[in-house]
């Protein structure tokens, strides 16, 4: 007896893991900048140092492009299951 699900069977694909992993480095890193430029605010660092504008820019534009890219491959996977769910319903 067979009681594993169809739709559990689904092959991870290369983009798959391309897009967790760099959702998951974007979205960590910049939680890292996150974390630096506070413990730099209480230290009182000096921000108009060059480093600073890279790292307050960093934050601004990687967090968003990897949570963009964590959508991606949660609608991807739904999309997936969704095709796969009613092939074994045909079949």
């Amino acid at each position: 007896m067979n009681t594993q699900n169809q739709t559990d069977d689904l092959p991870v694909k290369r983009i798959d893991r391309i897009l967790a992993f760099s959702s998951v480095v974007l979205i960590g890193v910049s939680i890292l900048c996150f974390i630096a430029i506070i413990v730099a605010t209480v230290a009182h660092a000096d921000f108009a140092v060059p480093i600073w504008g890279i790292i307050f820019t960093f934050i601004n534009v990687a967090l968003p492009v990897g949570v963009l890219l964590f959508f991606v491959l949660l609608i991807m996977n739904m999309v997936r299951r969704s095709r796969a769910a009613k092939q074994s319903r045909k079949g």
